[in-house]
């Protein structure tokens, strides 16, 4: 057994585990092994009953301790006949990438399992390492502007309502010092918006919560279930309050499913109000 072969448990690195490696990979694990001293073959898995031996290894470059990538022993079947055949997995990165399909490489051909493990299994590369950094520096600035994008966006909340009322008996002079005209439209509106979004806010709040929800239910067209939410009376054309009759009356201009900012929403024939 060559020194940089380590059979060793993947828990506990200072006990030795007591079995050889398997049969199949023994040829290939050796191979390498002697040709690549700077390489450290350990087991990834300990199959603690089975009798054939260690079958899966984790690659280590002894220098670095980086992980150059893996093989292990996988065991196919043929869904035609039945088959079973014992093939090499070797898997790592550049292998993944470089494979339109699939993450790893099989063969069970020696030859060929010693070539492409020596064709892919290397240090990393300078260019390799920086893209690494990329790759880091980017979720890194991400988390960062995530955050202050969040500071920013909750002081903005807190600080706009008293930016307007400081505005607002001044909103002409200030609508004259936007140069840009598409912007000064827009903003020509906001006050109005304001208003609106905050009268969306009170009846999405009241009908969530259900409270003094007053609500309108036309009944054949002859009666109406009018009360404030959950509690109802039963009232006729003739009786309907005069001032419901004219919310109900501007809400059945609209179609099923509008809302009339300020004063309510229509669903069929229930009309909710404010």
């Amino acid at each position: 057994m060559f020194p940089n072969i380590k059979l060793v448990d993947p828990d506990n690195p200072d006990q030795e585990i007591q079995s050889d490696i398997d049969p199949f990979m023994k040829p290939l694990i050796l191979a390498l092994a002697e040709k690549h001293p700077d390489w450290l073959f350990l087991p990834k898995h300990v199959y603690r009953n089975s009798n054939s031996g260690v079958c899966d290894f984790k690659v280590k470059y002894k220098p670095t301790q980086e992980v150059l990538g893996s093989i292990d022993k996988e065991i196919r079947y043929s869904r035609s006949n039945g088959n079973r055949t014992t093939v090499y997995t070797i898997r790592n990165d550049r292998i993944s990438e470089a494979r339109e399909r699939g993450s790893n490489f099989q063969t069970g051909k020696l030859r060929e399992a010693i070539k492409k493990v020596e064709k892919f299994f290397y240090p990393q590369t300078e260019a390799e390492l920086v893209n690494l950094a990329i790759d880091r520096a980017r979720f890194i600035v991400q988390r960062e502007y995530r955050d202050v994008r969040s500071s920013y966006e909750d002081a903005m909340n807190r600080v706009t309502p008293c930016m307007f009322n400081y505005l607002q008996p001044m909103w002409d002079t200030f609508l004259a010092t936007i140069p840009d005209v598409t912007a000064r439209e827009a903003a020509s509106k906001l006050l109005d918006t304001k208003e609106a979004l905050s009268k969306y806010a009170e009846l999405e709040h009241a009908i969530h919560f259900k409270t003094k929800l007053l609500t309108v239910h036309i009944v054949d067209d002859t009666y109406y279930s009018v009360g404030i939410h959950p509690n109802v009376e039963r009232y006729t054309s003739d009786t309907l309050p005069e001032d419901i009759k004219v919310k109900v009356g501007l809400l059945k201009l609209v179609g099923e499913g509008q809302v009339i900012t300020g004063l309510g929403v229509r669903v069929g024939q229930t009309f909710i109000f404010q």
